[in-house]
């Protein structure tokens, strides 16, 4: 079982995010996420967490591939990526000159997550088209064709599509991977997930306090379904699934953290809000992955400070590594 984690860009300054990826580099963690937004985006995923909502989104944040690239360079073994890159706010083949950029300078860690987009206030205060659901995914199933032909050396450099065209496009230093691993989350079963069979080497997919263990099952028999349809072995898709969670040590402070981020779901939903001591959260985890297809688990909302990742490295992740594995 491999444990990467997503660190948000926002509220965090750039000396604790250095930090906190020189930390993880020392770690036994496999991939250092980051996300691809311009203003904090939970009030939008989670509405019940502020009643000011312009006052939220003005907060700090930082753009992702930037700290991607400077993450790249300081460190030496983990792996990077953005969970997940949004397709609207970049030209797909100028991501692809960037994701094979950042393969070159981290010399070969870089996991590229790739996405749809849907926080609507960003886009609109950025002037960014997001468009009807169905054009989200129209745009990102032609965005995904671009980056697979420019990334793949034996793909045609062409494409003409009604968002997007490249034209015998020059494509040089090839990424160091033989091939970028693409990951893409989500579950919608129509589209999403045949997308994920056609082009994806990774699926995610959120269960803590989003989702159940039971819906991710149900998705992923449905993305099997997918890659028979079109001839691809559904082992070679990794799976991984996101949990919310930090370490709180005091009980009350812990419940009151899963009642207040899990409003919206019931008490068993909340129970999987990963926060509270390292035993609950190992607990909790062995607890959704048990019967389950998963490669990897990603933690997601703990404090952004190297301390943090220190302390899970040793009270959480060794208690599923064995000793002497990184």
């Amino acid at each position: 079982m491999k444990f990467s984690t997503q660190v948000g860009n926002d509220n965090v300054s750039w000396t604790a995010l250095k930090s906190i990826a020189l930390e993880i580099d020392k770690g036994s963690w496999h991939t250092l996420y980051n996300y691809d937004h311009l203003v904090p985006p939970h009030a939008e995923l989670m509405p019940h967490i502020t009643d000011n909502r312009r006052a939220y989104e003005e907060k700090d944040c930082f753009e992702g591939y930037s700290i991607l690239s400077a993450w790249a360079a300081l460190t030496e073994r983990v792996r990077l990526g953005c969970l997940v890159t949004a397709m609207p706010f970049r030209n797909p083949a100028v991501l692809a000159k960037q994701a094979a950029t950042i393969d070159h300078i981290s010399n070969g860690r870089f996991e590229f997550g790739l996405g749809a987009a849907w926080h609507e206030s960003e886009t609109k205060a950025y002037g960014i088209d997001l468009g009807t659901p169905k054009e989200r995914l129209d745009r990102f199933n032609e965005g995904l064709e671009v980056i697979r032909r420019l990334l793949n050396d034996d793909q045609q450099k062409s494409f003409q599509g009604h968002y997007y065209r490249i034209e015998d496009a020059p494509f040089s230093p090839p990424p160091v991977q033989k091939k970028i691993p693409i990951l893409i989350g989500g579950g919608g079963e129509k589209r999403t997930l045949r997308m994920v069979a056609e082009y994806a080497d990774h699926y995610n997919f959120f269960i803590g306090g989003i989702a159940s263990k039971e819906a991710y099952a149900h998705k992923n028999r449905v993305l099997d379904e997918h890659c028979r349809a079109i001839g691809r072995d559904p082992k070679e898709i990794r799976r991984s699934v996101c949990f919310f969670s930090d370490i709180v040590s005091d009980d009350a402070r812990a419940k009151a953290q899963r009642d207040f981020m899990g409003a919206h779901t019931d008490e068993a939903g909340r129970q999987d809000l990963l926060f509270g001591s390292p035993q609950f959260i190992i607990d909790g985890i062995a607890r959704n992955i048990e019967g389950l297809d998963i490669d990897e688990v990603i933690l997601c909302g703990l404090t952004p400070s190297a301390e943090t990742f220190q302390r899970y490295n040793e009270e959480v992740l060794k208690a599923f590594t064995p000793a002497g594995v990184r």
